[in-house]
């Protein structure tokens, strides 16, 4: 290596430019401007404040205006504003915002609604022929002060006092000693309820126009001129500050603890301390200052309308522009900026020019290091040092690095430079040296590109375009051996130890090894883009720098982490990002367009409670108030709701989602930019509207809910259905009740017919049995068995009672029906001399006493059986039983006597059984349910009777 130049042995003497940290002038392109064009009434505005809701009223010439961050709402003479040109607000404790005119007419606003003395007849008696000057509260009543009078507005009253001199009065509670002061133009201190003088003041009698209370004092500006006097009440002593810049002063507030005055040239911010004024920027005439609940600056302009600037956390280093590097050294922070400066800025917040531009030769600066008692500067072909050389280099050097005993260098080529310190000291200090008697150890490293290097407890880490490395003497570790993911471009590091690693890559985001634990963060993490620039870890915050913003990592013990994007819109100057530094616990960040710094603690995730409104409800063309029970007729063919988030520092960034729920069902959320949902051919049925907003860097806000009810057409009503379904009722019941008294009367003359015909059948019964029985008793007579003939005609004469007494009955239980039976059966034996056996068996499962068969059908087959099946010599058995099946009941008869052919037709002597046929069938269309009578008979082996009826006869 060859020396091309070598220079003065003072290169690091400066050009000393101390300058205040913030003397600069806040820009205007810093306030949005808010003109006639925009909405409000007027350029011509006196004065801003805020309602409990969020919105900002502005005071004109033209009326009132409210602004939500998006359009201005004017009010006038005929929303209820007793004068047109109002000057001043004042806001009591109640919330309400009092307004002045210039006519000496008095109102206020509450919740949209101004009353004035055209709606309240209270406030009538506070209007004043003459100027208004102050409105204030005290003990919970208000005080209006005009020219000539004091008025006190009591819950129910209005008192007035006349002012005892006849100037410019101005009334203002004071803290010190709770006691409300009234100061007047001609220097003289008056104190209520009945304003006698207490004082003068002592001060000269130049008109003070408007009051305040600052710090325990009374500070008042001069009226046209460029002075303030600030006065104590207690001791009687003021003093004067003055602007020294020929403004006149128009306006003294105070707002959010600050103290502005304003004047015909700009806004001054008065200090609290030490009453000095410091002028914030230009506008013409400004009127007033106010300062929201979110820390935004309001400015009323007599001729530029309405100025606004967003409260910014983020704060500018005055006359630096493109800011290249920022670096931490022997406790100041070295800046190259404007391409050709190198200055610092001391923990006091001056700065100095540190390095006269010619030395750099328009080459940026890359790094500095504490060098002895001095600094040594690195750029692209310039080693700048405090000795006697600056050593201009034939090659590029990416990076150097000294420790305690070796000098390191990294270039564009795959090696890395290593010479002793001790050799780095002698030749660097050695006048007329050069930089080729360096003896230079060579490693190689990767396959060329390295970027950066690290020392770290001796070790020199190396980063670039192929990886991570660690040099360990003449031992080289290649990191994506064993951490693949690590084989990228690596553009800035931090390494904490082995364990603790953290990357900027060129296109892979953000690389973290902490412990074993591998972590890749990228634009699907939140960052704003995957190529890092510059890195910086402050505790467990890592920041890292990009062309589209600033990414803040923070990481936190359990492995997590969370991403945050800092970019313009949180007052960045550019979202190009050269380069950043931690100092003084203050992070500075250098941008295309100039420094930015701000506290390392600085909370950049927005609140999520800023005000979220239902402005209007709209039925087709319709606008509906929004009421509590919000009805909409089914006619409606299309619904428009619109709302506003009021948010105006970020109102940029401002969306919305929205839904539209049906009872308490749940529904999709639909985002979106726009401030206004519609809807079209909705359902009848009940509703819930629901909002919420966010910024980028904030929660959403608790939803805002507006119920509402669509009507159904009449015939879809709950009391139209209800006296459809009634009349349906009463319809279907009466043709029920129709239906069922014809069944019944076809019923009761279907039983008619069925009894008649079974007391036919019954009549035709009874006389062949007693023809039969007639003819027993005939027979005994003719054989002289008398007393077989009595006993005979006894128990017929008792039988003959019981058929008497039942047969009137178309059932008979079981039980009586056997009764009936085992009587027939005694007579016939008597008869017939014992010669058969009877025997009955009922199913278990049959309850004889409560089940019912046809009276008077077994006695007939019995009858049969006996009188033609049992007549031979042999004896006789027949067989009676009840078996349950299902639903039915089956009677068996069976006897051992001679039978008959059952193919062949009954004949004449069969007429019993012919007559219980047609009776059982009549009972199977009486009881609607299935009968069978079946006859069953061999010849010589005997006869069965079968009988199926209902189980469940009555």
């Amino acid at each position: 290596m060859t020396v091309n130049s070598i220079k003065s042995l003072f290169l690091l003497l400066a050009i000393v430019n101390t300058v205040p940290a913030f003397a600069q002038l806040i820009p205007r392109d810093e306030f949005t401007q808010y003109t006639v064009e925009d909405g409000l009434p007027s350029n011509f505005a006196y004065a801003v404040e805020q309602d409990d809701r969020g919105y900002i009223w502005i005071a004109t010439d033209a009326g009132v205006s409210r602004f939500d961050g998006y359009e201005f709402k004017n009010y006038t003479l005929e929303d209820g504003l007793p004068d047109t040109e109002i000057i001043n607000f004042f806001k009591d404790s109640k919330s309400r915002i009092w307004l002045y005119t210039l006519s000496g007419r008095i109102g206020y606003i509450l919740n949209d609604t101004i009353f004035s003395s055209k709606n309240n007849s209270l406030l009538r008696s506070l209007d004043d022929s003459g100027r208004v000057k102050s409105i204030t509260e005290f003990q919970g009543d208000i005080y209006v002060t005009s020219l000539h009078t004091v008025k006190i507005l009591k819950p129910d009253t209005v008192i007035k006092f006349l002012h005892p001199y006849h100037t410019d009065f101005i009334l203002s509670p004071f803290s010190r000693n709770n006691r409300l002061y009234g100061l007047d133009s001609k220097g003289y201190l008056l104190k209520p309820p009945n304003f006698e003088e207490i004082g003068p003041t002592g001060l000269p009698p130049n008109p003070s126009n408007h009051w305040i209370e600052l710090n325990q004092r009374f500070v008042g500006h001069i009226g046209r001129s460029d002075s303030i006097v600030i006065f104590n009440p207690i001791t009687g002593k003021y003093f004067y500050q003055s602007l020294r810049d020929k403004s006149l002063s128009l306006n003294l507030t105070k707002s959010g603890g600050q103290a502005f005055l304003l004047t015909n040239t700009g806004v001054y911010n008065l200090d609290s301390n030490t009453y000095k004024l410091k002028k914030l920027f230009n506008v013409e005439d400004a009127a007033g200052a106010f300062i929201d609940r979110e820390s935004n600056l309001w400015i009323a302009s007599l001729k530029e309308g309405v100025l606004f600037k967003k409260a910014l956390k983020i704060k500018k280093y005055p006359e630096l522009n493109e800011v290249r590097r920022t670096l931490s050294v022997g406790g100041k922070l070295f800046l190259h900026h404007d391409e050709i400066y190198i200055g610092s800025i001391s923990s006091a917040g001056s700065y100095t020019q540190e390095l006269k531009s010619e030395l750099l030769r328009g080459e940026p600066v890359y790094k500095i290091l504490e060098y002895n008692s001095g600094l040594l500067y690195l750029t692209s072909q310039e080693l700048i040092g405090t000795g006697a050389h600056d050593f201009h280099l034939d090659f590029r050097i990416r990076d150097f690095a000294l420790s305690e005993r070796n000098y390191y260098q990294v270039t564009h080529h795959d090696s890395i430079g290593i010479a002793s310190k001790k050799e780095f000291d002698l030749i660097i200090q050695k006048p007329h040296s050069t930089w080729g008697e360096f003896r230079f150890k060579n490693i190689a490293v990767g396959h060329g590109g390295e970027r950066k290097i690290l020392l770290k407890d001796e070790e020199l880490w190396v980063a670039g375009e192929n990886g991570l490395f660690l040099v360990q003497g003449d031992t080289v570790v290649d990191f994506k051996e064993a951490f693949p993911i690590f084989n990228t471009r690596i553009w800035d590091m931090e390494i904490k130890s082995k364990d603790s690693i953290f990357l900027a890559t060129g296109g892979d985001g953000v690389i973290l090894k902490i412990g074993d634990n591998i972590t890749r963060i990228t634009t699907e993490e939140g960052l704003l883009t995957n190529v890092g620039r510059r890195l910086e870890i402050v505790d467990s915050t890592l920041w890292v720098t990009s062309n589209k913003g600033l990414n803040k990592i923070s990481l936190s013990s359990s492995g997590s982490y969370t991403v945050q994007n800092i970019t313009v819109a949180d007052g960045l100057p550019s979202n190009l990002i050269h380069d950043l530094e931690w100092y003084n616990d203050t992070i500075y960040v250098g941008t295309e367009d100039g420094l930015a710094f701000f506290s390392a603690d600085t909370k950049f995730k927005e609140p999520n409670d800023f005000p979220l409104f239902i402005e209007r409800f709209w039925l087709d063309d319709e606008r509906l108030p929004l009421i509590k029970e919000l009805v909409v007729p089914h006619t409606a063919t299309n619904l428009k709701i619109e709302f506003t988030a009021i948010n105006y520092a970020n109102k940029a960034s401002l969306h919305y989602a929205y839904r539209l729920r049906v009872k308490e069902k749940s529904s999709q959320w639909t985002e979106t930019f726009d401030r206004q949902a519609s809807f079209s051919n909705i359902k009848p049925g009940d509703y819930q509207f629901e909002v919420r907003a966010k910024t980028k860097n904030s929660k959403w806000t608790k939803t805002t809910r507006l119920p509402f009810s669509i009507t159904p057409p009449f015939w879809l009503t709950i009391w139209f259905q209800i006296t459809l379904i009634v009349l349906s009722i009463i319809i279907g019941y009466m043709g029920y009740q129709r239906a069922t008294r014809n069944r019944r009367l076809r019923a009761k003359f279907d039983a008619e017919r069925v009894e008649a015909q079974l007391q036919v059948l019954r009549a035709q019964i009874n006389p062949h049995f007693l023809f039969n029985a007639l003819n027993s008793i005939k027979r005994f007579i003719l054989k002289n068995e008398n007393d077989a003939a009595e006993a005979y005609l006894t128990k017929y004469s008792h039988h003959i009672r019981d058929i008497l007494h039942f047969s009137r009955k178309l059932t008979l239980s079981i039980h009586q029906e056997i009764t009936l039976i085992e009587r027939y059966v005694e007579i016939e034996k008597i008869r017939t001399g014992d010669s058969f056996q009877f025997i009955i068996d009922i199913d278990k499962n049959i309850d004889q006493y409560a089940t019912f068969i046809p009276t008077m059908v077994i006695q007939p087959f019995v009858e049969n059986a006996i009188w033609h099946g049992i007549m031979q010599e042999k004896l006789g058995r027949i067989s009676l039983s009840f078996t349950k099946l299902d639903d039915k009941i089956q009677i068996s008869l069976i006897d051992n006597g001679v039978g008959f052919n059952s193919s062949m037709q009954e004949d004449s002597n069969s007429l019993g059984i012919s007559l219980v046929r047609e009776r059982i069938r009549l009972i199977g269309v009486h009881y609607k349910s299935k009968t069978n009578l079946e006859v069953l008979s061999r010849p010589g082996e005997g006869t069965e009777v079968r009988i199926l009826i209902p189980a469940d006869l009555v």
